[in-house]
């Protein structure tokens, strides 16, 4: 489940990749996959998942050097949680969040550590393909490779 799941994920952001609101012939690769890690996507999540994804994050280890993107990535997490409090959300509502893609694929890089019971696995795959949908959002402004 995990491989495919990072399959997935490499698929929707290799596709994103792929398409620019510029043209391709004036960015180098790098420039490009630059551009596309600060895009912001905008999953919608239910409540209740992205409660189980904090938890799981407290539970994961991380190395040293990873303490940036971990920091960054659980905030993002945090903060979206607790609007959805303010905004009096109950744990079966959707909330529409708002990450930059290279937050969202640490989230998921993050979340291929984690231990959970069986019975989260349905949590954790709606959230997952909540991040996958977003990212194909990506996808408006085709190019022409050829």
């Amino acid at each position: 489940m995990k491989k495919k799941i990072i399959v997935l994920l490499a698929l929707a952001l290799s596709q994103a990749l792929s398409f620019s609101q510029t043209n391709p012939q004036q960015q180098n690769p790098l420039q490009q996959q630059q551009q596309i890690q600060t895009q912001q996507i905008r999953p919608i999540f239910v409540v209740d998942d992205m409660v189980f994804v904090i938890q799981t994050f407290n539970s994961i280890e991380i190395t040293g050097n990873e303490i940036d993107p971990f920091l960054n990535a659980k905030k993002t997490l945090q903060t979206a949680l607790k609007k959805a409090q303010e905004d009096k959300k109950q744990l079966t509502d959707t909330m529409k969040t708002e990450m930059q893609v290279q937050t969202a694929q640490d989230i998921l890089t993050f979340l291929q550590r984690g231990k959970f019971a069986g019975a989260n696995a349905e949590k954790f795959k709606r959230f997952v393909e909540a991040i996958i949908e977003s990212a194909k959002a990506l996808n408006l402004q085709p190019h022409n490779k050829n």
